[in-house]
């Protein structure tokens, strides 16, 4: 498998003597600190349901402290600074069968231990997509004019560590940064899908375009939404109690603007400090 060139290292920094790789856990916290805070929070419910989980948390060096090694088996550190550091890091996955999960979840009960028989007959399998639960009215569908809805949710993925499917997530990587640095391409579509990866995911896997035909050949299932939800999922969108939650989109943009202020506040006090024995601050 041939992967793109980059400054990363992907190094290991942590390895539990204890850990066994036939299958596991991924997490990726990227970029902004509170996703870290939130690997810590889920990873934490994933062992309270699943105590002998193995766990791998993919993050920055700068991000980790003596708590990670209490829940995770594995850092691995050297990551893309990217929003979307996750398809890179689920096409380096440890483990023989993985589920990606992401950090802003919660793991609410023991049948999470079943999940991996999920895939038996399958290749990778995704969450679903619901169309009260998307951010836009315009990212139900793919194209506009309302043909193609998204129906995968890359919020969670589970997958057979095998050449093409680890291929895939790399190109899953590859042409979303694409997506983000080239102007906008797809007239049959709306803008709007620019900042985001789901709709390079219905691209790899819609049949759209010959160049990704490859990835026909992977065999995909759709999990039932309790394995994959959110908290303003109805009743009736449930045929079962919620596995996994993942967090409201609204309560993490603000938890991100709270960083910030904190960041902001940090750096007025540091600069503060650096100055006063000259006298002079502004």
């Amino acid at each position: 498998m041939k992967m793109t060139t980059t400054t990363t290292t992907n190094e290991l920094v942590y390895k539990s003597p204890d850990i066994k790789h036939d299958k596991g856990f991924v997490y990726v916290a990227s970029l902004i600190p509170s996703y870290y805070e939130f690997s810590l929070l889920s990873a934490q419910s994933l062992r309270d349901h699943y105590p002998e989980a193995n766990i791998t948390l993919f993050t920055h060096q700068d991000f980790v402290d003596g708590r990670a090694e209490r829940l995770f088996d594995e850092i691995r550190v050297g990551i893309p600074h990217s929003r979307r550091a996750k398809m890179w890091c689920m096409a380096r996955t440890p483990y023989d069968v993985t589920l990606y999960n992401d950090v802003d979840s919660l793991v609410r009960r023991s049948k999470i231990k079943k999940v991996f028989d999920q895939i038996k007959n399958y290749d990778m399998a995704f969450g679903s997509n619901l169309d009260y639960t998307v951010a836009d009215p315009e990212l139900v569908y793919a194209d506009t004019n309302h043909e193609h809805k998204i129906i995968h949710h890359g919020s969670l993925c589970l997958y057979h560590k095998s050449d093409l499917n680890l291929e895939f997530h790399q190109t899953w990587y590859d042409e979303y940064i694409k997506q983000l640095s080239a102007p906008w391409e797809y007239d049959w579509a709306d803008p709007v899908w620019k900042k985001y990866d789901m709709h390079t995911l219905w691209r790899l896997m819609s049949n759209n375009e010959s160049r990704f035909d490859r990835y026909q050949k992977i065999k995909i299932k759709l999990l039932e939404r309790h394995w994959n939800n959110t908290f303003i999922d109805r009743k009736q969108d449930l045929n079962e109690p919620p596995i996994i939650t993942q967090l409201n989109r609204t309560f993490i943009s603000g938890i991100n603007e709270y960083q910030k202020s904190i960041d902001r506040n940090i750096n007025y006090y540091e600069k503060k400090k650096k100055t006063e024995n000259s006298g002079v601050f502004s």
